[in-house]
């Protein structure tokens, strides 16, 4: 009898051993992935105010007659808001684009 008690508090120890190595790993897994979140808010952040950034730099330079130089940077912004899934601003960047590889020719009286 005095056997069977001593494998029953041992299996016991184990099982509470494992239960608490497998919740700190679970602890340890969440954090790692609240820390890949906050990675990733981060980065589309950066990249929203790098193409925000382009975009206006792009404006600054087309109206200093620069137009080459402005349409390197907004093809930039459009692709950095195509990586966002920022669909107002892709579509307002290529009519950019487009005005800028079909200018108007101005009306004659």
């Amino acid at each position: 009898m005095n056997s069977k008690k001593k494998r029953i508090v041992i299996i016991c120890s184990i099982a509470i051993i494992l239960l608490i190595v497998l919740t700190i790993f679970i602890v340890y897994r969440i954090q790692e992935a609240n820390n890949v979140k906050n990675q990733d808010s981060s980065n589309v952040v950066d990249m929203k105010a790098n193409a925000d950034e382009s975009k206006s730099k792009a404006m600054e330079a087309i109206s200093n007659g620069n137009a080459e130089e402005g349409k390197g940077l907004l093809e930039e912004a459009r692709d950095d808001y195509k990586k966002l899934n920022d669909t107002d601003n892709v579509i307002d960047t290529e009519a950019q684009l487009y005005s800028i590889d079909h200018p108007v020719a101005p009306a004659q009286d």
